[in-house]
This record gives structure tokens, C-alpha cells and sequence, in this order.
């Protein structure tokens, strides 16, 4: 008896070391205020609120009004350009066939998408007749090519803990874990190593009983069966960075491939940094041996010299990459 009795404690510590452990945080957080099921403009009008409320909450702005007011035109300016970013999944050909969302998304089959682009990442927003149904998160590459996806899901384990399954495969000669699938109630998400083609790691939660039901019905959607056309993708993909293919190398064959179409809803904060920095610069006397051009230069190179060494700086921080 006492035998069987320590069996039955070793199977039962067997299966609690395999279960997958409990999440360290709450997937929902990753919506904010947006719930599955809401439309386009919910999400644009939430979205809007969260940016406004957090300027009325930036200590720095609050006893600078007509900083308040440039801030709050900007967030504006912004939002009507997330407007203008909607678009129908639909035609013989997408702006999206050849972007790191391309097996996301079935033509024709009434979905449609927002995209928000922070420094840190693109998020699309995917609606299923009208209604939101999934988050696509993909990091921008420049913020996570300091990063192997193994260290990338460590992250992940830390903030969701345990996956309940994982998929080995090979990205860029190497074998390993390439995707893994974690459930918590309403959610589901899924993360995959891009790499081998778009030199990123991406997230996706997707609302759970939407795509259960889905399924059960036997339906399209979200780029279900896409997976199997992966590789025409890649040739297509591979075929833009080709030397034949002339102007299109370089930055544009990046944006491509990211999905960027030049929609930008930063809060306007960098921008914001940047002019005060430059009006300081400009405001501040300058011994009369400094040579003007040396002003000049630097007045007009703080834009695009201010953003990458505070990326760099970003990289060097073990604790500055954000997981949604």
C-alpha cells in the first residue's frame, strides 16, 4: 500500500511539473481600454483618449499651456493620420501581400485593419466583419537585433509564463523553438521568430471564442492555410532585396516588408523633445569663434542624429524592451 501510495505522489508530481504554469501578468493588458469586438472608430476614439489623457497627466506639460496645446495638436495630427491607415483586406493583390503580416490576414473575406506604430513596434489591429479580433505586434527590427529568439522568449516566459506548446524549426541555419502558443481565459497568443525573412519576432493575441468559433465553423480567416504559402512569400521577399531590382533596394524594400505605409502615431513626445532641444540650441549665444556652420549642422541634424543614439542607448538596456 505504502508503495502504491508513492507512485501516485510521483505520476501526480510529474504532472504538476508539465502543466504549464500560471501567467505572471494579464494578457488584457495589452488592449488598455479597447475590448475584442469593437469597431474601427471605437478603437481610434479609445486610442485617442488614452494619448490625451496622458498628456494631462505629463508634469511637464501641465503649467505650460501653449506647450499643452502644440502637444495636444500633434497627438491630433496623429490620429487622423491612424484614420487615413484603415484598410479592406480585399482585391486580387494587398499593399500587405509581401509584409511580415502576410499569412495574418485572408483576402476577401471582410477583414480589414488599423495600424498604430510606436518607436517600439507596429501593432496592427485586425476586425473580422467590423469587429476586433486580433493584435498583430511587430517589433521594429532595429530594437530587437540585439536579440536571439531565445532570449526573446525568455522575456515573454518571464511576463506570461509557461507556453502551452511550442514548434521547433530552423530560422537562419539554426534549429529551434521558431513558435510558441500560450491560452489565458479570453486570449490566446501566439509568438514566431521572423527572422528568417523580416528580421523580427512578432505577437499575436487573438481573441479566443472569436477564433474557436471560427474554427468549429469551419471558416476562412486570419490567414488560416496561408502558412502552406510561406514560400511563395519568400521568393517574392527574396526577390525585392535582389541587386536587379534597382530603386527599390534600401529603406524602401525595409518598409516592404515591416508593412510600413508611412503611418506614424508616436505621441508626438520625440518630435516635441527635439524642436524645445533645437529652439534652446538656437536661443543659446555662441562664442564668436565657433563657426556658424558648425551651428547650423547641428540644428539640422537633430531629427534623424537624436533618434538613434537614444536607440542605442535603449539597446544597451537590458530592461528597455518592451513585451506586450
Amino acid at each position: 500500500m505504502r508503495r502504491m501510495v508513492s507512485m501516485l505522489v510521483s505520476l501526480l508530481a510529474v504532472v504538476i511539473v508539465f502543466q504549464p504554469q500560471p501567467l505572471s501578468a494579464d494578457m488584457g493588458s495589452v488592449l488598455g481600454e479597447i475590448e475584442w469586438g469593437d469597431n474601427p472608430q471605437q478603437v481610434v476614439e479609445k486610442v485617442r483618449a488614452e494619448k490625451l489623457n496622458a498628456l494631462r497627466e505629463d508634469s511637464r506639460l501641465r503649467n505650460d499651456r501653449p506647450a499643452m496645446q502644440q502637444a495636444r495638436n500633434k497627438v491630433l495630427d496623429d490620429m487622423r493620420r491612424i484614420e487615413d491607415s484603415y484598410y479592406e483586406l480585399r482585391g486580387s493583390e494587398t499593399d500587405y501581400d509581401m509584409s511580415i503580416i502576410t499569412t495574418e490576414f485572408t483576402r476577401n473575406n471582410g477583414e480589414s485593419l488599423l495600424l498604430v506604430r510606436d518607436r517600439t513596434a507596429q501593432h496592427f489591429y485586425f476586425f473580422l466583419d467590423g469587429s476586433l479580433y486580433k493584435l498583430v505586434v511587430a517589433y521594429q527590427q532595429d530594437h530587437v537585433d540585439h536579440l536571439d529568439f531565445e532570449a526573446f522568449m525568455s522575456r515573454v516566459r518571464q511576463q506570461y509564463g509557461e507556453p502551452a506548446s511550442t514548434e521547433y524549426g530552423s530560422v537562419r541555419g539554426e534549429e529551434g523553438i521558431v513558435e510558441a502558443l500560450w491560452r489565458d481565459g479570453p486570449y490566446k497568443l501566439r509568438v514566431n521568430d521572423r527572422r528568417g525573412f523580416f528580421g523580427t519576432f512578432t505577437m499575436t493575441f487573438m481573441d479566443r471564442e472569436t477564433v474557436e468559433r471560427l474554427v468549429a465553423q469551419g471558416r476562412e480567416f486570419g490567414g488560416r492555410g496561408e502558412e502552406e504559402d510561406v514560400g511563395r512569400v519568400s521568393d517574392r521577399v527574396q526577390a525585392l532585396t535582389q541587386p536587379s531590382t534597382g530603386p527599390r533596394r534600401g529603406s524602401r524594400v525595409a518598409q516592404e516588408l515591416t508593412g510600413d505605409i508611412e503611418v506614424d502615431l508616436s505621441t508626438g513626445e520625440e518630435e516635441e523633445e527635439e524642436e524645445e532641444e533645437e529652439a534652446s540650441a538656437s536661443a543659446t549665444p555662441t562664442p564668436s569663434s565657433s563657426p556658424s556652420p558648425s551651428t547650423s549642422s547641428s540644428s539640422s541634424s537633430t531629427p534623424t542624429s537624436t533618434r538613434p543614439a537614444s536607440t542605442e542607448e535603449d539597446d544597451d538596456d537590458d530592461d528597455d524592451l518592451v513585451i506586450y
